[in-house]
């Protein structure tokens, strides 16, 4: 019964094949001009439903010619594998060759027709969250469906519904005819135009950075941005004169080593937004990608989460392509295309691939490769450094962000075993959910974190120094700055573990290490976030400022003032924003609900001694604090926002009084 509907089926596929032949025979006669055209039209608009349906945002925050040329490279290799298995067709089939422009032409309308509405119910469904509340009705009544492990199956099933809708209405439509001569006139305009295109754009991006080059500067100057994701500059000797000595503390002598840099806000996502624009919340057009690339620098970013990216700051005005899936399995052919472009390096993460079944699906059947490295900068970063300037010998700018630890760390066997440890584990979530703090009978758990945390160090220590000698080997080294840096600094004492809420300089100091240029030495003066974004803007020779107190670390004379803030903790009321002057560092708590505490302490590496305390604190820096509270968008605060001690008509009264 099966194979008879089938024979059936067939049958009327291809007697309507037969009509759509006689009654166009020029298409008959072109169909091997025809059908490239049709194949390819229908593999572009594959592309684009299958970053749709993989769940690829940043696909389509692209800017469009970088997402054009991607887009019809893969179109091309998927028109040459269909081509393929469509000549095997005709060859087994020699009647396939009569019917393969109108089978093509239905398939386009098809396409093209589902697509639109697929894209249309999509973009309604993520504005007006359409998903989640399907997913939250459906939770409870059906057995086993929850809206974490089956998010995205509804638009699984609405795909294939529109598919088959849409065909069936085509082989029912009364001008067949006219709908495949249609599809046959758009294939012959989109399929030439998009190879123009993209010949163009390719051409465009080799040949443009060559035919606008700055003649009296060759070669060309390269930097390295390697982000270590909370790095602690507490257990390295040259930033803390009580860690213990390591073997490889001789690394931090191949270069310049900043050992006041401070983090503007401490934790990763507020850093990147501060490193991108210049600034916190600043909402213009303009970031240290876009102004770099008007300088000629080609620029790449390598993220092993999405928090480093432009995008997840709402800054996406640059030239890249942007990709959460493809980027991270074809950088060559990226390369190739000459494109510039942002990627999750290490593709998805095993959690993420758990959390979202289109994730699942595409992570589980696209081969991401190792999901375990030794060292992130040899087996990583150095590889593509040594392709793109073999491809592309022009300026260029590489962020480089991953785990402080970059990449797996042999530990004793003894660590092993505790860090599996049951309670371990217990300690640490409830840490997680008391916004990052312990408690004192746990402080035998945390004493192994900081075992582990100083063996760690020791070994991002050597995995740097083996980079710098692979790197200098390859001659990579030449006209390159590299930069070594954190987001924020990690801890695991006084009662509080990791970043975000803290004011301590565990979290606070961030290390910054240079090597390139010949530059060696120590240098103990007081840096910030924004001095790093506006380095690398003089690096290349940009004029643009990115903020009003931004100096390189390169100029010469002393910074008057840095500052840094905190997250809100609701749980212990604080909120502190930090002012660091020569020795001096000054914490104002500005949570709305805190004691709105201000402390004047002295500093010695990590070790901090307070001196004085209350309102005469905030007279003592009060245009520095005022400043700082304006670049925090913290100027025109509500109460419900900020500490009464901290409102502007308050200060307004302390700077009439102020001595």
């Amino acid at each position: 019964m099966r194979s008879r509907i089938c024979v059936t089926a067939w049958e009327r596929l291809t007697r309507r094949a037969d009509i759509t032949r006689q009654g166009n025979p020029a298409v008959h006669k072109k169909r091997w001009i025809v059908l490239p055209c049709l194949l390819l039209s229908n593999a572009i608009i594959l592309v684009f439903c299958a970053f749709e349906l993989a769940g690829d945002p940043l696909f389509f925050l692209s800017d469009p010619a970088s997402m054009l040329v991607v887009a019809v490279a893969l179109a091309l290799g998927m028109t040459l594998l269909l081509g393929i298995v469509l000549v095997g067709l005709m060859l087994l089939r020699p009647r396939m060759r009569t019917h393969a422009v109108s089978i093509a032409g239905r398939l386009l309308a098809t396409l093209a027709g589902s697509a639109f509405l697929f894209f249309l119910l999509s973009g309604l469904g993520q504005k007006l969250d359409l998903v989640a509340a399907l997913k939250g009705w459906l939770s409870p009544r059906l057995p086993g469906f929850t809206p974490a492990n089956h998010p995205e199956i509804l638009w699984g099933l609405l795909w294939i519904l529109l598919f088959v809708s849409i065909w069936r209405i085509i082989t029912r439509a009364t001008d067949r005819e006219g709908i495949e001569r249609s599809c046959v006139k758009l294939s012959l305009v989109l399929a030439p135009c998009a190879c123009a295109l993209f010949a163009v754009l390719v051409a465009l991006n080799w040949l443009g950075p060559r035919m606008t080059a700055d003649a009296s500067q060759t070669p060309p100057k390269h930097a390295v941005l390697v982000v270590l994701d909370g790095w602690p500059a507490q257990h390295m000797k040259p930033f803390n004169h009580r860690a213990s000595a390591k073997p490889g503390d001789a690394v931090f002598d191949q270069g310049r080593l900043f050992t006041n840099m401070r983090s503007n806000s401490v934790w990763t996502s507020a850093f990147f937004e501060v490193l991108y624009r210049g600034r916190s919340g600043h909402a213009g057009e303009e970031n240290l990608l876009r102004l770099l690339q008007r300088q000629g620098v080609k620029t790449r970013g390598f993220f092993f989460h999405r928090n480093g990216m432009p995008e997840t700051k709402g800054i996406s005005a640059y030239r890249g392509f942007r990709s959460i899936y493809f980027a991270a399995l074809q950088l060559g052919l990226l390369d190739g295309l000459g494109l510039e472009y942002n990627t999750i390096f290490l593709g998805m993460n095993g959690t993420r691939l758990r959390s979202d079944t289109r994730h699942f699906v595409f992570g589980s059947l696209l081969p991401f490769g190792r999901q375990q490295y030794s060292n992130h900068l040899t087996e990583l970063l150095l590889p593509e450094l040594a392709r793109m300037r073999q491809l592309a010998p022009q300026k260029s700018f590489v962020i480089f962000h991953t785990s402080w630890g970059a990449g797996h760390t042999d530990l004793p066997k003894a660590w092993e075993e505790v860090s599996n440890d049951g309670a371990g584990q217990g300690i640490l979530a409830r840490a997680h959910g008391n916004e990052y703090r312990y408690e004192p009978e746990d402080e035998w758990y945390i004493e192994q974190l900081r075992t582990m945390a100083d063996m760690t160090a020791a070994a991002t220590e050597r995995k740097i120094a083996d980079f710098i000698a692979r790197a200098a080997q390859a001659g990579l080294l030449e006209n390159t700055i590299f930069l070594f840096t954190a987001d924020h600094g990690s801890m695991e004492s006084q009662g509080r573990l990791w970043y975000g809420y803290h004011p301590n300089e565990e979290v606070q100091r961030v290390p910054l290490f240079i090597v390139g240029d010949g530059i060696t030495g120590v240098d103990e003066r007081n840096f910030e976030t924004i001095d790093l974004t506006q380095t690398l803007l003089q690096y290349f020779g940009a004029q643009h400022r990115a903020h009003p107190r931004a100096r390189s670390v390169f100029d010469p004379g002393e910074k008057p003032y840095t500052t840094g803030i905190t997250l809100s903790s609701d749980s212990w009321n604080e909120r502190f924003v930090l002012l660091y002057k020569n020795d001096r560092k000054y914490c104002f708590n500005i949570h709305p609900q805190g004691d709105g505490s201000s402390v004047e302490q002295i500093l010695d590496r990590f070790e901090t001694k307070t001196i004085r305390r209350g309102e005469a604190v905030i007279q003592a820096v009060l245009p520095e604090l005022t400043q700082a509270i304006a670049e925090y968008g913290l100027a025109h605060a509500t109460g419900e926002q900020l500490h009464e001690s901290y409102r502007p008509a308050h200060l307004r009264e302390l700077a009439e009084t102020r001595p």
